[in-house]
């Protein structure tokens, strides 16, 4: 098979909240591996930016204030990834996201 068998394991997670006035970023070092960013949104419409490794991924969804944004990242060596989260809701409206960053173990030496 070759391929990932294993459920990803929770390398991060936090919430963070997030108002009109302007972007809420964070920075995580990741060692080589290949990630599941995951960014649900609580009562607030938001614009996810996941950056790592020259490469830009914008998230958007289709549910108001309640959706989830969700990419795959695969880091060839370690790397800071920065995740940008921007209100596109009402500017007086505060909410939060609840940011996890899963990876997938590697699989074993000998696998078939």
């Amino acid at each position: 098979m070759g391929g990932y068998e294993a459920e990803p394991l929770v390398e991060y997670s936090t919430d963070v909240t997030v108002q009109g006035a302007g972007p809420q970023s964070l920075t995580r070092q990741l060692r080589a591996g290949v990630y599941l960013f995951e960014i649900r949104e609580r009562d607030i419409d938001l614009r996810a930016t996941v950056e790592a490794g020259g490469v830009r991924a914008e998230l958007g969804d289709a549910f108001l204030r309640h959706g989830i944004h969700r990419t795959v990242v695969s880091l060839e060596t370690a790397t800071p990834v920065k995740i940008t989260l921007d209100s596109i809701d009402q500017r007086s409206w505060r909410g939060a996201a609840a940011v996890r960053i899963l990876r997938w173990p590697r699989p074993a030496a000998n696998a078939p």
